[in-house]
């Protein structure tokens, strides 16, 4: 009898147990929705749109980069809604985009801001005017409040003529000791095999892109996981 008594009691402390872990577990899926780099993701995440403003000239308009960049994101971060707009223009230089970047923040109200200008300012607009050019549009965009990255200029072939970017691009390492926003150093990215990373003496070929795409996922990688957590 006593034998009969003990399996019964060790039962139902078996069946209680095994109800608070079923408990536990529905309560934990009630709250969370997935993990994504070792985090936890408030369910209530889900569906909210975080708006990434990308401007540049034809490194952004005819290359893959961007495409790529947004295939990757989307995959890491299923849950999230994320509204990629891709606002660039083929021969575009600070100037235009110093013209239109209030447009394209009151249009769009993003989230990030990614610039990629200075391909077609190097040698054409004064380094001076550029990093002028550069600060407007950084400071319009952080008045926003968006999180602002910058694509560093480069790398070339040598017969692109251009080897004078590496002075545009310490002017935008000095600014962002000013301002608030984050480097993309696409340049050393890019700079252990040219040959196979540019499609031309300029460009980025399909390689390049994805190297690009990688490069500045990783750059926003801490912020995104920043704004999740915060939601």
């Amino acid at each position: 009898m006593n034998s009969k008594i003990k399996i019964i009691k060790n039962s139902v402390i078996l069946f209680i147990i095994f109800s608070i872990i079923i408990c536990a577990i529905c309560l934990i899926l009630k709250f969370t929705h997935s993990r994504e780099f070792g985090f936890i993701v408030s369910a209530e995440v889900e569906n909210e749109e975080i708006v990434i403003l990308l401007m540049g000239d034809s490194l952004m308009e005819d290359t893959i980069w961007v495409e790529e960049f947004s295939k990757v994101l989307k995959k890491e971060y299923k849950f999230v809604d994320f509204k990629i707009i891709k606002s660039a223009k083929t021969g575009e230089m600070s100037d235009s985009a110093v013209l239109r970047i209030d447009k394209e923040l009151e249009k769009y109200n993003p989230n990030i801001v990614i610039l990629a200008y200075g391909t077609n300012d190097v040698n054409v607009i004064h380094i001076e005017k550029y990093k002028n050019n550069m600060e407007l549009i950084i400071q319009k965009s952080l008045k926003y409040n968006a999180k602002v990255f910058v694509n560093l200029i480069g790398p070339f072939e040598p017969t692109a003529l251009k080897e004078k970017y590496i002075y545009y691009n310490f002017e935008i390492v000095k600014l962002s000791n000013k301002l608030d926003f984050e480097i993309i150093d696409i340049d050393i990215a890019l700079s252990g095999d040219i040959e196979a990373n540019l499609a031309d003496h300029t460009h980025y070929s399909d390689r390049g892109s994805l190297i690009v795409a990688e490069t500045v996922f990783t750059s926003l990688l801490e912020y995104i996981k920043g704004e999740i957590k915060n939601e």
